[in-house]
């Protein structure tokens, strides 16, 4: 005959095993149901919640008279605003500042051995992620062994749980039967309180997504707040998923630093690269960054499969490995301080923290010693600044000032801590090892807050390259630095930068008009890259600019709309606009953006010819832009 069980349920400190809190709990036979469920309250003396910043953890027992069960827990809240857009730790504002680990990937990686069952190894990762200022990261393409979320409560760690799905736009989902799976996985982790987000996919859309997570979130009794990949939030305090890759995706092709300049932290600007843009910019969901860039560099140095394009373009193919390294992590370091320092979103992620690193890999982590973990020095040194808790950003993105004009430097600091800074900011402005100016003043910044100053420095008149340079000094992590680099040029040098056709008359064989819209031949030199011209399908199509006198010219800059280039085209001249000798004749296909050179040629007019098969889209081409 069934009987009431009567369990002790006992709490305890984790590390001193003192006790905190006792209570029992009656579980009745009478259920007809296989397994009998019972609920109790347990008061914590004292009770110590669990942060990052103090990882305390308790261990509870669970004795009946025949067996006893442990496990351990932590007491914390989270979740995520949709007033602010920030994350709340403990009823407090909290900025996520951190990275990703795409398992998966590094399981593929021939270093790999036994570390991801290595205690010792992983414990060594995670203190070198939070050295970094990192106190969050997100799990992708793949679960960890549990030894990384005990070690993860242990070490204090926030961590968006993903579940393996990476399907893009996708057909073959079923809630059912992925509420299933939602169950056990939610099963298997939610006693940890390093995990605070539940992300159902990478990079799908699937309405199907959003009903299996109807389906389960009543079970999970802290609440965790859920990523539905690039599918829409199920709630307002759910998280929107944003990938900007500025170097790899996105109509302003090639993306050059200067364009951040033009974007003061809008959502709009979040959003480059993201499927079903306009729906997103209707949601005010709180926005997590959850990978971005595109620069990635093997532990060689070496490009991977999407990061040699955009190298290539930023710097000349024969680039050493310590000059992609160094602009890789200066150009990280500040497209993060941007992020930052604008406080539109609730986390930044950087990607990635551990992956793979393999000729035909498509990205890599920033070590130069997986075994070791020894960062790359340039990554270290330039991103971590950008991570810090207290920090700023310069706020200049032009790569040439002109000569001896007075020129203001804004500057953005920003305080993710609950307790106000306040120091001294210096700005200096140096080429090479000389100083030019240099002006230091006191500065203050609120808990949780922004504050702007500016430095005022006249330009140097000597053509030149320089730096400059701000400094918080005495934050809580130290010094943290922001660099931007600029050059002033001689007339001679600005001229070879000078798009000589841009804004110049332009003549095509067609134009794509598409819902009374028209997409214009002057697009294509119009200098705003979020435009373009489209030609309409068959062949042969072509495009003519009149430079207007004669120029000697030795390179074109082409600026593909993706997926609807050329794969072979004739780069032509001409004296009056009906004569055509050509000077390059391209034969393979271009993906987006390319620099094509030639023997320097004096000409009026410059063509592209399409010669090729035209794949029944036409062509589309954002920017052509000619060069001496």
């Amino acid at each position: 005959m069934p009987v009431d069980t009567r369990l002790h349920i006992t709490v305890r400190e984790a590390v001193s095993r003192k006790i905190a809190g006792e209570a029992d709990c009656l579980i009745s036979a009478a259920s007809s149901e296989p397994e009998q469920h019972g609920s109790t309250t347990v008061k914590i003396r004292g009770c110590r919640l669990w942060s990052p910043e103090d990882p305390f953890l308790y261990e509870v027992e669970v004795q009946s008279p025949a067996d006893n069960f442990s496990t351990r827990f932590g007491m914390r809240s989270f979740r995520l605003d949709p007033a602010t857009g920030h994350a709340v730790l403990n009823g407090k504002p909290y900025f996520m500042r951190g990275t990703n680990v795409t398992l998966l990937r590094f399981f593929e990686d021939p270093l790999r051995g036994d570390k991801p069952w290595n205690e010792e190894w992983v414990r060594l990762l995670y203190k070198k992620f939070r050295d970094m200022h990192w106190n969050s990261f997100r799990l992708c393409i793949g679960f960890a062994p549990e030894l990384w979320y005990q070690i993860a409560d242990e070490e204090g760690l926030l961590i968006q749980d993903e579940y393996p799905i990476w399907w893009g736009v996708s057909t073959r989902i079923n809630a059912e039967v992925l509420a299933v799976e939602f169950r056990e996985w939610m099963k298997e982790r939610w006693n940890h309180p390093s995990v605070v987000i539940w992300d159902a996919a990478n990079e799908t859309y699937s309405p199907e997504t959003g009903k299996a997570i109807r389906q389960v979130r009543a079970l999970d009794y802290s609440n965790r707040p859920w990523n539905n990949g690039w599918g829409e939030p199920v709630d307002e305090g759910d998280a929107d998923e944003c990938h900007p890759y500025h170097f790899i995706f996105g109509p302003n092709q090639p993306f050059r630093m200067p364009d951040l300049g033009q974007d003061p932290g809008s959502k709009e600007g979040l959003l480059i690269a993201q499927p079903f843009v306009e729906e997103k910019l209707l949601r005010n969901n709180p926005v997590i960054i959850n990978e971005y860039g595109g620069l990635w560099l093997n532990r060689d140095g070496s490009t991977t499969t999407l990061s040699k394009e955009p190298f290539d373009y930023l710097l000349d193919p024969t680039a050493t490995v310590t000059q992609r390294r160094l602009l890789y992590a200066r150009n990280m370091a500040a497209i993060t301080e941007f992020f930052r320092a604008h406080r539109q979103v609730a986390a930044v992620l950087h990607f990635c923290g551990l992956g793979y690193s393999r000729p035909d890999g498509q990205t890599s982590d920033e070590w130069i010693d997986v075994e070791k973990l020894i960062w790359d020095p340039d990554f270290y040194k330039y991103v971590r600044d950008a991570f810090a808790p207290v920090g700023l950003m310069l706020d200049v993105w032009e790569d040439e000032l002109p000569a001896g004009k007075n020129r203001e430097f804004p500057v953005i600091i920003f305080n993710d801590l609950e307790k106000p800074w306040k120091g001294n900011v210096r700005f200096r402005l140096s080429s090479g090892e000389k100083t030019i100016f240099e002006k230091t003043v006191p500065a203050k910044v609120a808990g949780y807050g922004t504050a702007k100053i500016a430095f005022a420095s006249d330009i140097p008149g000597q053509a030149a390259d320089y730096q400059a340079e701000v400094t918080l000094s005495y934050t809580p992590t130290g010094t943290v630095h922001s660099l931007r680099n600029f050059a002033v040029l001689t007339p001679q040098q600005h001229e070879i930068r000078r798009n000589l056709a841009q804004g110049r008359p332009v003549k095509a064989s067609t134009i794509l008009v598409k819902d009374n819209t028209s997409s214009r031949a002057e697009f294509s030199v119009d200098g705003d890259r979020s435009s373009s011209w489209k030609s309409g399908d068959g062949n042969p199509q072509w495009l003519a600019v009149d430079l207007g006198e004669k120029q000697t010219i030795s390179r074109v800059e082409l600026s593909w709309d993706w997926g609807v280039s050329a794969k072979s085209f004739l780069i032509q001249v001409s004296a009056d606009g009906e004569i055509w000798d050509t000077v390059k004749s391209v034969k393979e296909e271009i993906l987006r953006t390319e620099t094509l050179r030639f023997n320097a040629t004096e000409t009026r007019w410059i063509r592209l010819f399409f010669t090729g098969k035209d794949k029944g889209e036409g062509y589309a081409l954002y920017e052509f832009a000619v060069y001496h």
